[in-house]
């Protein structure tokens, strides 16, 4: 049951998905094509903003992309679908389950993507690679803190009133996200900091966030069903 209703929600975004992913190559070649190495030794603020360019294309394709999933809650009130779940044997932690995992294999999809674009960058241009890795997989992880809490409120009162919540998170810790890597690189805050900071507390972050998500949607959803 849990397959079926992951596929559902996936198929019904699969299009756009598709259509943003073709999107996402003009870019993305544009800026391989346009080179932008940096030389070995170089200070770290070099290595910032020589990686800049493919942080924001990361954290746009990433951020914009998997909001699509979004739009499944839509599609079931559309369709009839949310309706036709109250006359069936699936629990509410089944629906939201789906969802949730829908949503982070998106995620999961993007970050590929993006990490296949910014290796070609380490390999043609000798970019920072830590920097070039860690870029992808920690948008992908803030994007699970972000989408997460949005999805259960999208949930309950609808897209329509969420998306300006959903883009004020996105610009906040956005900002943050930087705010915090500037900040390590450049300020008295040790490499070491900052990589516990994103390497093990963003991870557990978005864990945590993952799974009060999945119970307090559980719960929106066993009250309507």
């Amino acid at each position: 049951m849990l397959k079926g209703l992951i596929l559902k929600d996936l198929y019904s975004i699969r299009f756009n998905l598709v259509m943003a992913l073709l999107i996402s190559l003009f870019p993305n070649l544009a800026l391989i094509f346009a080179g932008g190495g940096i030389a070995v030794g170089a200070p770290d603020y070099m290595k910032i903003i020589s990686v800049i360019p493919y942080g924001m294309l990361n954290y746009l394709a990433i951020t914009t992309f998997s909001s699509f999933v979004l739009n499944t809650l839509d599609s079931d009130k559309d369709c009839g679908w949310a309706k036709l779940a109250r006359s069936m044997p699936v629990s509410g932690g089944a629906i939201i389950g789906a969802k949730l995992i829908s949503t982070y294999i998106v995620i999961g999809i993007l970050t590929l993507v993006s990490l296949a674009f910014n290796s070609l960058g380490i390999i043609l241009f000798g970019i920072d690679t830590e920097l070039m890795l860690a870029l992808p997989i920690c948008v992908g992880l803030l994007q699970v803190i972000t989408l997460s809490p949005t999805f259960m409120l999208a949930n309950r009162i609808g897209t329509k009133y969420t998306t300006a919540i959903y883009l004020a998170l996105v610009v906040l810790i956005a900002c943050a996200a930087v705010l915090v890597m500037v900040t390590g690189l450049c300020g008295d805050v040790s490499a070491s900091v900052l990589r516990m900071t994103f390497y093990v507390g963003l991870p557990i972050l978005a864990a945590a966030v993952a799974v009060l998500s999945y119970i307090v949607g559980k719960k929106q959803n066993e009250s309507d069903l």
